[in-house]
């Protein structure tokens, strides 16, 4: 019996038209039973017939019989999705299916919804659906998830519901990560807060903003004026703030989208940073992002790493960027540490991000289905000599898994491996129980290409640390800057 999965294109992927530097797009070829399948009204701006003059994404001749396209990314892994012969998977628009959710009291969602074994998508976590004209309000903007969270009692929703509130505030997820920087990894980290003056800005700060899109709200400041549109940011903070103040139940104000300010890391400006891609509890792909001009990522698969201790010598070779992330020679032994250094850090890091995020959630945390971890490295704090680790951001839900920047073999891997968490936790959801990741586990596999050789290293096997530890003090760090408290943040609701 085939699987029915209802597959919710991401709000933020569609363009009005193409460009050489669009991210989440790549080249391929469709067969004519998928292009009359899926390249239709519900897909409109997620594909495109015609490829960009400069843009050379697939090499090769088109096989015979099929179309050349340009295709995001999302679209792409509802497409491989559906040649799975055990599903039968159908693709709606986000606005299509906001406008069935809202109507008649949830009625259309729930009789539209049971129609299928598995709904994906439909939440977003890095763009912000209210400015985005998908909804006329934060009240309905909440509707609409309290409506899924209803659908998701009867119907698989992946990711989870009440997630999606939970994980797009950075200023919590950059509380966590400090937490877990400071007792798990004893690593250093930039500092963040929220942007409530003005005079709080240096000469090295980024801005950034909760609910962002592919770095469309982030701004950074390395000269002696002050940052692009920084009145502007502030105007909004204040008004966010002010009006919690005024009514706690103001849903404007306590789900708004609060502007931050972050300690500027030159490196991760000038080098980029990893985009290391964990499905189910298993590192499944490592790919280096450096930045170009425009805006635009530089992408290449890691297969190799520089060690931080190598780093230092690296770095002062001032080489091309990609060449500080990418490894090029060096033993199979060299070879195996430093990438068993990244791999432990991200191990760490998302260790300590499960138990702190799942003090404030009903159920397991998405962090173990799918996470995509961005990592770039800094000076150590305390005036230490050397580079640290920090996670840069965490990506999640199913917009997240297809930030690629460059399709690839690794992303066919994430895609199908991903497939096989969801379908397991459907599984679970009937109350069939089949075996899922451990919680917590993150064993590691890795395969570096000739010359180096092949190797498998398995490190690590958290699941008999205890997930729950608490907050008994705080490793002093020297901070690059005297900054004010981020504060407390707290645990976040639908109403």
């Amino acid at each position: 019996m085939s699987l029915r999965m209802l597959y919710i294109l991401s709000a933020s992927g569609k363009r009005d038209l193409p460009d050489d530097t669009a991210h989440q797009w790549t080249g391929t070829w469709v067969t004519p039973e998928q292009k009359e399948r899926f390249l239709n009204s519900e897909t409109t701006g997620f594909f495109f017939e015609t490829w960009p003059s400069k843009a050379l994404f697939v090499a090769g001749t088109t096989p015979v019989g099929q179309y050349p396209v340009f295709i995001n990314e999302t679209l792409l892994m509802a497409i491989r999705w559906s040649q799975r012969p055990d599903v039968r998977l159908e693709i709606l628009s986000f606005g299509t299916f906001v406008s069935i959710a809202l109507l008649r009291d949830g009625q259309a969602l729930r009789a539209y919804g049971n129609a299928f074994d598995i709904v994906y998508g439909g939440l977003e976590y890095t763009i912000d659906t209210v400015e985005a004209g998908h909804f006329r309000s934060r009240a309905e903007e909440m509707q609409f998830i309290g409506r899924m969270e209803e659908l998701s009692h009867s119907v698989f929703v992946w990711p989870p519901p009440r997630q999606s509130l939970f994980y797009r505030q950075k200023l919590q997820l950059s509380a966590h990560l400090d937490v877990v920087a400071a007792l798990r990894t004893h690593t250093n980290r930039p500092s963040t807060y929220i942007l409530d003056d003005i005079k709080q800005f240096t000469r090295f700060t980024v801005l950034k903003r909760e609910g962002s899109c592919e770095s469309r709200h982030r701004y950074f400041y390395d000269r002696t004026s002050g940052p692009k549109k920084s009145k502007a940011c502030l105007t909004h903070n204040l008004k966010i703030l002010d009006g919690r103040k005024v009514d706690a139940t103001d849903l404007d104000a306590r789900h708004g989208m609060l502007w931050l300010v972050q300690d500027f890391v030159e490196a991760l400006k000038l080098y980029g940073e990893y985009r290391v891609f964990v499905v189910g509890g298993k590192i499944v792909s490592v790919v280096g992002t450096t930045p170009a001009d425009g805006g635009d990522w530089v992408v290449k698969d890691c297969h190799a790493v520089y060690g931080l201790t190598e780093l230092i010598y690296q770095v002062n070779k001032n080489p091309e960027p990609l060449d500080v992330l990418v490894r090029r020679g060096g033993s199979t032994e060299q070879c195996a540490k430093a990438m068993q250094g990244l791999y432990q850090f991200v191990s760490q890091t998302l260790d300590g991000l499960v138990a702190e995020a799942e003090r404030n959630l009903d159920g397991p945390s998405q962090l173990r289905d799918f996470a995509r971890v961005d990592v770039s490295f800094m000076t150590k704090g305390n005036g230490e000599a050397g580079f640290d680790y920090f996670v840069n951001e965490i990506e999640l839900g199913g917009n997240g898994v297809c930030m690629f920047s460059a399709y690839s073999n690794a992303a066919e891997m994430v895609m199908d491996e991903l497939f096989g968490v969801i379908l397991a936790r459907h599984e679970n959801h009937l109350g069939i129980q089949i075996p899922i990741p451990k919680q917590v586990v993150y064993g590691i596999s890795l395969v570096l290409p000739p010359p180096v050789g092949f190797f498998i290293l398995d490190l690590y096997d958290l699941s008999d640390h205890h997930p729950r530890w608490h907050l008994l003090s705080h490793r002093k760090r020297k901070p690059q800057e005297k900054r004010p408290p981020v504060g407390s943040v707290e645990k976040l609701g639908m109403t």
